[in-house]
Formats: structure tokens, C-alpha cells, sequence
């Protein structure tokens, strides 16, 4: 039960950041921002996840 919980939340976030990534590329006109949007995006994760 817990883990379909956290799928779900997984879920959700991935589909909210493809979202955003998608909305980026269609603004700009180009496939580098949301690239570097997603690098940016597990950059800071993985850090964020190293200092805790």
C-alpha cells in the first residue's frame, strides 16, 4: 500500500515536470532550454539529496 502510494507521487511529478519541460520547448522555440531546465532540475536534486 505505501508503495503504490509513492508511485503515485512519482507519478505526478514526472508528469508535472514533463509538462513544464514541454511548456518550455513550445515558448522557446527550441529543445536546449527544457535540456538544460532538466539538467539543471537533477543537478540540484542529487545535491540536495547529498547535503541532507
Amino acid at each position: 500500500m505505501f508503495d503504490v502510494f509513492l508511485l503515485k507521487i512519482y507519478f505526478i511529478q514526472t508528469a508535472f515536470a514533463g509538462y513544464v519541460y514541454g511548456w518550455i520547448a513550445i515558448k522557446s522555440r527550441s529543445i536546449v532550454f527544457p535540456i538544460l531546465a532538466h539538467n539543471a532540475s537533477n543537478f540540484f536534486g542529487t545535491l540536495a539529496m547529498m547535503v541532507k
